[in-house]
């Protein structure tokens, strides 16, 4: 991935305050969740637990585990203006390789604190592979750093592995053009993610665009280069 030609404009992020000193949050207008800031494990859905802490006035830190073994860990540190707030999320990749990837918002509601809606703006992470390999004639094996598909493009659901994976996940890639497809990520028959993908036609770019799952609407855009 091309960080410096991806555009992250559409990721957001949402904080307000819930009783006993808990949070309740939002990620890309999606539902709010309440947090718990005790540290506990707390399962969210398909074997995925999320807990939270508060470190100081201005760090808080989440932990992603998936059938109890850690996924990711993220840190949250509001500047001292209050004006920006930084994601640092961290972990390994399927392939035992450390990943640091870091997302910088800027406050779009909100005065002080954590609570009010952030827009990101910034983005740095490690180097983001994806892979498409030829299976047969309508076929492709998809590969990323945490999961692998093979799946025919053919719209139908395809088991998608991998240790980040939950039971249930899987992807479908529908042919949308000569040289774009739509891919659909579903748990336990729910769609999850939504994004489309094209190959320029110089063939050495491809073009990921983020969709919001209801309304269709672009939420964020990857450029890839061939290697």
């Amino acid at each position: 991935m091309n960080p410096a030609r991806s555009d992250f404009g559409g990721l957001t992020l949402a904080f307000a305050p819930a009783p006993g000193g808990a949070l309740r949050s939002s990620v890309n207008g999606g539902e709010y969740h309440t947090i718990s800031l005790d540290g506990r494990d707390v399962p969210t859905h398909s074997g995925y637990s999320s807990s939270w802490r508060q470190l100081d006035t201005r760090t808080w830190s989440a932990t992603t585990k998936l059938n109890g073994a850690v996924i990711s860990t993220d840190r949250f540190q509001l500047a001292d203006d209050d004006k920006t707030l930084t994601l640092t999320s961290t972990g390994k990749q399927s392939d035992g390789k450390p990943f640091t990837n870091r997302l910088t918002y800027v406050r779009t509601t909100g005065r002080t604190g954590l609570a009010g809606t952030w827009k990101a703006r910034t983005v740095a992470q490690d180097e983001e592979p994806i892979e498409f390999l030829r299976r047969g004639e309508h076929g492709l094996t998809l590969r990323t750093a945490n999961a692998t598909c093979e799946a025919a493009l053919d719209g139908k659901d395809y088991p998608l592995t991998g240790p980040t994976m939950p039971a249930g996940a899987t992807l479908s890639l529908t042919q949308t053009g000569p040289r774009s497809i739509l891919l659909l990520q579903k748990q336990d028959g729910r769609v999850i993610y939504k994004s489309t993908s094209a190959v320029a036609a110089d063939g050495r770019t491809l073009t990921e665009t983020i969709l919001d799952v209801a309304s269709g609407r672009t939420k964020a855009t990857k450029v890839y280069d061939r290697e």
